[in-house]
This record gives structure tokens, sequence and C-alpha cells, in this order.
């Protein structure tokens, strides 16, 4: 389970970190 949470959280944070550069630096 800590393996697949932390793969989540990771993909959460790169996805949520991509939009919010975009629509920053946009």
């Amino acid at each position: 389970m800590s393996e697949y949470k932390y793969s989540f959280g990771m993909v959460l944070s790169t996805t949520f970190g991509t939009a919010f550069v975009m629509g920053g630096d946009s």
C-alpha cells in the first residue's frame, strides 16, 4: 500500500505542478 500511495502522490504532485507552471507561466 505504501508504494502505491507514494506513486499516486508523486503523479498527483507532478500533474498539479505542471498545471500550475503552465497557468502561471502563460
